[in-house]
């Protein structure tokens, strides 16, 4: 007969294993779950990419354990909700960018609100902002004061974008365009006709000055 010792390492033995095939066993539980979750929210963005309402999306859901339906269909309606905030938010960003007024997202029957606020509002009125301090030269980064989701985000994207711009204008101006700009802006003020326009624009190719209007 083996030794007592002997039998006491087997026990041990066989437990490790059975705990270690346990854990092994919630790994892969886990994993499937979140593949299925995954697969649930893209359900649900597509859904709403068809500009369909959230809450008809039909159940149960294909290949999906009975056990998961339940928060397989929160995750469509979640991911489906937030596809139309992002898209609501990217209408939102266009119309401050276009210089339009900030209206409110269209709520028809195909969606109904999502009780967060109107994103496409709230983003147009962030990046208007945002546009506004990164024309300005402000920082593009709020430090002292947070508006929130969805305006924080718009606002420091806008701000970057126009911030990069101005930049990028203020190097490309020469001091010909800057000549040319104030000439015809002062012209334009004085209600001069063509003819005074042209008789400026000979001027300003007479060869003893450094550039010419023409290009010839």
């Amino acid at each position: 007969m083996a030794p007592l010792s002997t039998w006491c390492f087997v026990f041990s033995l066989i437990l490790l294993l059975h705990g270690i095939q346990e854990a092994s066993s919630a790994e892969e539980g886990k994993g499937d779950e979140e593949d299925y979750l995954e697969k649930c929210c893209g359900l649900g963005s597509s859904w709403a990419s068809e500009k369909l309402r959230c809450e008809r999306f039909p159940g149960p859901v294909a290949g999906v354990p009975a056990t998961e339906q339940s928060a397989c269909l929160e995750t469509i309606d979640i991911c489906c909700r937030k596809k139309f905030q992002d898209d609501d938010c990217k209408l939102g960003k266009a119309d401050a960018k276009a210089g339009l007024a900030c209206t409110r997202s269209e709520t028809g029957p195909r969606r109904t609100p999502v009780g967060l606020g109107d994103f496409r509002r709230d983003c147009c009125e962030g990046c208007k902002l945002g546009i506004a301090a990164g024309t300005s030269g402000k920082t593009c980064g709020l430090k002292k004061i947070n508006l929130g989701v969805p305006w924080d985000p718009a606002f420091t994207e806008c701000c970057n974008e126009a911030a990069t711009t101005s930049t990028s204008q203020k190097q490309e101006t020469s001091p010909t365009t800057a000549i040319v700009s104030s000439t015809v802006v002062s012209t334009s003020q004085a209600g001069a006709d063509s003819d005074e326009l042209e008789s400026i624009i000979d001027e300003l190719n007479d060869p003893n000055l450094n550039f010419n209007l023409t290009g010839e």
